[in-house]
C-alpha cells in the first residue's frame, strides 16, 4: 500500500541547511513548510537574519500528507503574501466572518495551504526526503484538491 506524499518547501539559514541534510530535522522542534517558493524565501532570510549567518537557502522536503497539520499561526498571522488586498484587520474579520472558510480542523492541511500555503508538522521523523534544490528553478507547488466529502443524507426543500 503506497503512502501519498507531499513535497514543499522549507527556508532556513545556510548552517541549519547543512546540519538538516547531514542529521535530519530536529526531533524536538515542529517543521514549518510551505508550497509557495517566495514564502519559503521569506521565511529563510528570516532565520538567517535571527541567526546571524551570512546566507540562507531553500529546502524541498517530501512528507506524507497525513502528517500535515494547519499551521494557525500563519493565519493569525498574516503574511501580505497570501493576504491578497486584505488590510490585517480585513483578514481577520473575515475569517472570523466566515467569508474567508477556515480549516476545519487541525488535519485540514488542504484548507491551510490554499488559504496561506503554510503547514506544519509536528513530528518531522516523517520526512521522508530532503533535497537542496537549484534555487534558480524554484516554482511554487501545485496543491492537489482537498477531496468532496459525500453526504450520506441529501436535504431538499419541500414546497
Amino acid at each position: 500500500m503506497s503512502q501519498e506524499t507531499i513535497t514543499l518547501y522549507h527556508g532556513t539559514d545556510c548552517e541549519s541547511a547543512k546540519a538538516i541534510m547531514k542529521d535530519g530535522f530536529d526531533r524536538n522542534k515542529t517543521l514549518y513548510l510551505t508550497s509557495r517558493a517566495d514564502v519559503a524565501d521569506y521565511y529563510a532570510e528570516a532565520a538567517m537574519e535571527d541567526t546571524d549567518t551570512d546566507d540562507y537557502t531553500i529546502l524541498s522536503v517530501t512528507v506524507p500528507v497525513d502528517a500535515l497539520k494547519v499551521d494557525f499561526m500563519a493565519i493569525s498571522e498574516p503574511l501580505t503574501f497570501y493576504r491578497e488586498g486584505f488590510s490585517e484587520r480585513d483578514w481577520h474579520a473575515a475569517i472570523d466572518s466566515g467569508e474567508i472558510p477556515g480549516p476545519d480542523s487541525d488535519n485540514d492541511w488542504h484548507t491551510s495551504l490554499n488559504l496561506t500555503s503554510c503547514v506544519l508538522i509536528t513530528d518531522p521523523e516523517v520526512v521522508l526526503n530532503v533535497e537542496q534544490p537549484d534555487q534558480n528553478y524554484l516554482h511554487d507547488i501545485k496543491v492537489p484538491p482537498k477531496p468532496t466529502v459525500k453526504r450520506e443524507t441529501q436535504y431538499t426543500s419541500e414546497k
